[in-house]
């Protein structure tokens, strides 16, 4: 099977527990390690890539992520078949009640410019969009 890409990269993992149910490996951290120091040689090799090295600015909690005219090519390149982005999923990684100032992720706005770099999303509801790269 093709492998998807779940984005929020690092912030995606509650997203595994479907990953029985569509059946296709998810190409980030999960499983691996979060510590960079842990992961093996071919895994930080494989972060290399355009789309890999796009998807991990999209931890970074500003509205504009929209992708580079390459990350399309790139996900084909590396059999990527979906790119998923998990609404609220960043907003609740970085939630921290004693911050002097609450971070606000403008969820629609890093979808619409998502959807700027990869064209509109093949599914959308109210926890995810589906950007289908290829098909099976």
């Amino acid at each position: 099977d093709t492998p998807i890409v779940l984005l929020p990269f690092s912030y995606s993992s509650r997203a595994a527990v479907f990953q029985p149910i569509h059946g296709h490996p998810i190409w980030n951290p999960i499983s691996i390690s979060y510590e960079e120091a842990r992961w093996p040689l071919e895994y930080k090799a494989s972060l290399n890539t355009p789309l890999l090295e796009w998807v991990r600015t999209t931890d970074v909690p500003t509205s504009r992520i929209s992708p580079p005219s390459a990350i399309r090519s790139s996900a084909e390149d590396v059999n990527v078949s979906h790119i998923v982005y998990h609404r609220r999923y960043l907003q609740d990684a970085l939630y921290d009640p004693k911050a002097p100032t609450p971070i606000d992720v403008d969820d629609n706005t890093r979808i619409q410019s998502i959807t700027e770099g990869l064209g509109p999303p093949d599914c959308s509801d109210t926890e995810i969009v589906v950007w289908t790269v290829q098909t099976q």
